[in-house]
């Protein structure tokens, strides 16, 4: 048995598209597997091995693959893909543009608190302007 006739022949039942029922009821080939290859595979022993690993591989494909019906699937795509209730959005527009307001308001605040704190007088920052201030004549 040559490594080239080996090749050939996985090759080639690769290529082949037999049902996994048809692989079952004969894993031998003797009533799906074509001419040319019967007779590589009865020219050496090795080749025999090769076609009943070929033909176990394929069963495992066909087993990994099951697919099993789904009967909500339509109905949980439906529900995903639905609409959702944004906070605020049952809010009148005057409502909401005030809740916005005070919401920036506070916002604003508290990053003025907080570069004030970076800028006082014991901070690096506070030296900084401190002296950028004298620079400046100010």
């Amino acid at each position: 048995m040559s490594d080239d006739d080996a090749t050939r022949l996985y090759d080639a039942l690769c290529e082949l598209e037999i049902d996994s029922a048809t692989l079952r009821r004969d894993p031998d080939g003797a009533t799906w597997l074509p001419d040319h290859l019967r007779t590589l595979v009865d020219a050496a022993p090795g080749h025999q091995q090769i076609l009943r690993d070929w033909v176990e591989d394929e069963l495992d494909l066909f087993d990994s693959v099951k697919v099993r019906d789904d009967l909500t699937f339509t109905s949980r795509v439906v529900e995903a893909a639905g609409p959702e209730e944004i906070a605020g959005a049952g809010l009148a527009p005057e409502r909401r543009g005030y809740v916005l307001a005070v919401a920036y308001a506070a916002a604003v605040a508290l990053a003025i608190l907080l570069v004030r704190s970076l800028v006082g007088e014991s901070s690096i920052w506070g030296w900084l302007v401190h002296n950028l201030r004298e620079a400046l004549g100010r």
